[in-house]
């Protein structure tokens, strides 16, 4: 699942390398048991939303707080993460999660099928598509785009 070469460079000239955030700890599987395994989906987030790499999400080990936190982290920015079951593929940026080949699971960017970022310094990707969560706006009138295209009353 990886993405062409002229269509990785279109993405870095219309947003920037520096979007691209790679994840800063990593699955042990000597250590299956530590709750705080990798970091991809924060390092995955903050690449979709173009924003500097999250604090850890659910750094108790629970996955309740996971979730939680990496919904807070959504809605912090305006958006709502819609996750579908399946490989859903839309043409926008998404999340796509999975498992890797390092045996654990994994989250990387991707767009209509294609890997556009893996957090994840080996770039493998995802052995297969299991979830896609979508950047749905909580109000798309207040998209920048939209503030800055929307007419005044006549």
């Amino acid at each position: 699942m990886r993405t062409s070469a002229a269509s990785e460079h279109r993405l870095d000239r219309l947003v920037g390398r520096q979007r691209w955030i790679k994840q800063t700890t990593f699955y042990e599987p000597d250590d299956a048991e530590n709750p705080n395994k990798g970091n991809c989906t924060e390092a995955a987030v903050a690449s979709l939303l173009g924003i500097p790499l999250p604090p850890k999400f659910g750094p108790s080990g629970d996955v309740y707080d996971f979730w939680t936190d990496m919904d807070a982290c959504f809605a912090t920015h305006g958006f709502w993460a819609m996750r579908k079951d399946g490989d859903y593929q839309p043409d926008g940026l998404y999340l796509a999660s999975g498992p890797s080949a390092r045996g654990c699971k994994h989250m990387v960017v991707m767009r209509a099928g294609k890997l556009v970022h893996d957090p994840h310094p080996s770039g493998a990707g995802l052995l297969r598509v299991e979830h896609v969560w979508l950047a749905v706006p909580v109000d798309p009138a207040m998209a920048p785009n939209a503030r800055a295209n929307r007419r005044e009353p006549a």
